[in-house]
């Protein structure tokens, strides 16, 4: 048997590239709820998102995306 204390639910709110103020940027956008395992009551949630901008090299949303992963992670509740 599994020992799990929490599952992390991930959503994706935005993946994308577009234009703001004729700046062309890359927008990822997630949230993450942690649930208790035994309850499923919500522990802890957030929703962030993080924009690049960029001349001509499109930056790679999934590098994108682990960046504010991480970002969210800091602040989770350990």
């Amino acid at each position: 048997m599994a020992k799990i204390d929490a599952f992390l639910v991930v959503n994706v709110d935005y993946w994308n590239y577009t234009m703001e103020n004729k700046d062309k940027i890359a927008k990822v956008g997630m949230g993450i709820n942690m649930v208790d395992a035994n309850t499923g009551k919500i522990l802890w949630k957030a929703s962030h998102h993080i924009i690049e901008d960029y001349w001509i090299i499109k930056p790679d949303l999934s590098k994108v995306a682990k960046k504010l992963a991480a970002m969210m992670i800091d602040e989770m509740p350990h």
